[in-house]
């Protein structure tokens, strides 16, 4: 057998190292990349589009650099956007299975746009300042978790087509409402929703259910659903929201609304449509004295079962 010098051994992992890494790049205005990438420098003053990213399997690394104009990921399967500022946005087009992750996403029309044929994963971002933070429209199912979304109008919107589960993100002081739902299903746990300046959650003939979140402060309910549903509102607090707690006044008959804690707001703990079903609710100190309407709750005590 022969045995090769070390200096030979050295060269030769080098080379394979070389081989595997990803190219760094020093990108321009309007590059298409498609392979991976790891940008060397800023890519500054575009005037719409910036970068497009196209291909299978593209792992573009910002690597702490900062990217001005619109990134575009178009007919692109499983890319993967990470480590970077992107002002201008984020828009997605018939790309299934994107991956936006660990960036700071700011001052687009849509700070992250999943349109048409678009999916996948957006987790750990600050989107902030955008007209929309987080848009998911005529797409698949995506995964939205453990984001900031802030200072946008609207902080989540999600329509016709698309699916979105939201996980553990903070969605607050966004100037509109915290989420806006048409048309859609969306599955929402332990979110913090805060401070937003219409209703914490608003949707209008959706498939909803929020499960153990917190839903405070906003300017208007904490959640208001209008419409064709189904709704299931579970064990959340709603508390010091401007209007009701939750408002389901013009919601069809048939939601399940359980084991909410909902004190301390503007109008009823809970304003329910005739036919709402549940139990275990908490309603005190609201600025509406009967505390809750078409639905069962506590308004003194702990909640009866």
């Amino acid at each position: 057998m022969t045995v090769l010098p070390r200096p030979l051994i050295a060269l030769a992992a080098v080379f394979l190292f070389l081989l595997v890494a990803a190219p760094a790049s020093a990108a321009v205005c309007g590059d298409t990349i498609t392979e991976d990438t790891t940008l060397t420098s800023d890519v500054l003053g575009c005037e719409g589009t910036a970068l497009v990213v196209t291909g299978d399997g593209v792992d573009l690394d910002l690597a702490g650099h900062k990217v001005q104009g619109v990134l575009v990921l178009n007919e692109a399967t499983g890319p993967v956007i990470h480590g970077g500022t992107i002002e201008g946005g984020i828009a997605a087009r018939f790309a299934t299975g994107a991956v936006i992750r660990d960036n700071v996403i700011a001052k687009g029309g849509a700070g992250i746009l999943f349109g048409r044929g678009s999916d996948g994963t957006i987790e750990r971002n600050l989107i902030q300042d955008n007209g929309v933070g987080v848009q998911l429209d005529h797409g698949g199912s995506t995964l939205v978790k453990l984001n900031l979304i802030r200072r946008n109008d609207t902080g989540l919107g999600v329509g016709i087509g698309s699916e979105a589960h939201v996980v553990g993100n903070v969605i607050a002081d966004n100037l509109l409402r915290g989420a806006s739902l048409t048309q859609t299903t969306a599955v929402f746990t332990w979110n913090l929703i805060a401070r937003n300046g219409g209703a914490g959650v608003g949707a209008e003939d959706a498939n909803v259910t929020l499960e153990h979140n917190r839903l405070v402060r906003n300017g208007g309910a904490g959640v208001q659903f209008a419409g064709a549903g189904p709704f299931t509102v579970l064990w959340n607090v709603a508390d010091r929201n401007g209007g009701d707690g939750i408002d389901l006044s013009a919601a069809a008959p048939g939601a399940q609304v359980t084991g909410n804690h909902t004190w301390f707001n503007g109008g009823l703990g809970i304003d329910a449509a005739p036919g709402t079903t549940g139990s275990r609710n908490w309603a005190k100190h609201n600025g509406d004295a009967r505390q809750c309407v078409n639905v069962s709750c506590s308004t003194k005590g702990k909640p009866k079962k």
